[in-house]
């Protein structure tokens, strides 16, 4: 028999979602969060073949005993940082297992990141730290790997902007401003 539920099991109201992520975050690392569920939703034809509507409420519709499956089996997948801007061509970057929500753990057989510094995909297991160099700063696209037990292979993308944190020394500053003390 089927059934719509808005309480599903694993998935968190976005406050939660929010402080399990803000309690991991640390300075010079990105720390990503992802997600693989499966899912249904109505075939577009369900009304007026599998399913029954009588006064307002939905049934379940058997054509010589054989249940008529109404659905449609979907999935999502997705990786993202937190961040949209990083000030440095260094970083670590780490996907926690507290951070990966799913309804199909057993499915899920590797994730690779392609961080787009020219080492292509890289393995990445829950919990690792991977230590993540550019040689120049702008936008990177993030490309995210999921390999499942069944062979089948989905693609995910996020973007990061990378920029090159200036730091000033208190020397400099002071050169600057007697300079510009100077001009006036």
């Amino acid at each position: 028999m089927a059934r719509v539920q808005s309480n599903v099991a694993g998935l968190l109201n976005p406050t939660t979602f929010k402080t399990n992520w803000n309690n991991l975050r640390q300075a010079n690392k990105i720390v990503l969060s992802g997600l693989y569920y499966k899912y249904n939703e109505f075939k577009p034809d369900a009304p007026n073949n599998t399913i029954t509507i009588t006064n307002g409420k939905l049934f379940d519709k058997y054509v010589n005993g054989i249940w008529q499956n109404p659905y449609n089996e979907k999935q999502v997948f997705a990786i993202a940082s937190p961040i949209a801007k990083y000030n440095s061509l260094t970083m670590q970057v780490q996907l926690p297992s507290s951070l990966w929500y799913t309804n199909q753990s057993s499915s899920v057989q590797s994730i690779a990141i392609d961080f787009n510094d020219g080492l292509g995909y890289q393995p990445s297991t829950f919990g690792q730290i991977k230590t993540v160099t550019y040689a120049t700063a702008g936008l990177k696209e993030w490309k995210y790997k999921l390999t499942l037990t069944n062979g089948q292979i989905l693609y995910s993308h996020s973007k990061i902007f990378i920029a090159i944190a200036i730091h000033f020394s208190h020397l400099y500053l002071f050169n600057i401003t007697k300079s510009i003390n100077f001009l006036y």
